[in-house]
């Protein structure tokens, strides 16, 4: 019979071309792979299975990655498209993977997590909610939304936030405006964004420039 995964790891934004949190989600991965069966869904910008073949990386991991359609240069209405995509196939691969738990990250934030939200109570999975940014107050400060969509918004992901097994962000402040915005009563622990170690930094040749 078709196994369930014990964990499916979630994130737009991966390994080999986002380095920080992207190595960061790999090599949890690899560690809880070990013992356990473990998948990682995310977009594909740069072939990451030559990437992981090439590094002799995530051996034990079953990857799905979706395409990506966007970049940085892209138009908003590519963009839109390409969030659509992307959430039509995390559904997907939820669905055949069967998962015991989900990470998933606000990356993207809103849509996929209250997706996650509801699948889960559906097939009966626990999930952990990281909460990297706070949505949509991050995007209301760059972009005014429509009052509406805004309390709209803020709804969807306090049911988020509400059903997940643990929360996770990172600074006090943050996990006080969670509490606030959405009554959780759920565990938040706080865990500070990874970091790049450069171990060759004195060999750096720096320029007096901006």
């Amino acid at each position: 019979m078709f196994k369930r995964y014990d964990l499916v790891i979630i994130n737009r934004s991966f390994w080999p071309v986002y380095p920080v949190i992207g190595e960061a989600l790999l090599r949890l991965g690899e560690k809880i792979s070990y013992s356990k069966k473990v998948a990682v869904v995310m977009q594909n910008h740069d072939n990451i299975r030559n990437h992981l073949n090439k590094n002799k990386r995530g051996s034990n991991i079953k990857f799905f990655p979706g395409k990506a359609f966007s970049n940085s240069s892209s138009s908003l209405i590519i963009r839109i498209l390409d969030a659509i995509f992307f959430t039509f196939w995390i559904i997907y691969c939820i669905l055949i993977t069967r998962p015991k738990n989900i990470y998933i990250s606000t990356d993207p934030p809103l849509i996929v997590p209250f997706i996650v939200a509801v699948l889960s109570k559906i097939m009966n999975i626990k999930y952990t909610y990281h909460l990297q940014d706070i949505h949509p107050e991050a995007t209301n400060t760059i972009k005014k939304l429509n009052l509406n969509l805004l309390k709209f918004l803020k709804k969807i992901d306090n049911f988020s936030i509400r059903n997940a097994n643990s929360l996770i962000t990172l600074n006090e402040e943050m996990k006080e405006i969670i509490i606030n915005r959405s009554n959780a009563t759920n565990k938040i622990s706080i865990i500070e964004n990874p970091s790049i170690i450069l171990n060759s930094i004195k060999d750096i040749k720096k320029k007096r420039e901006f």
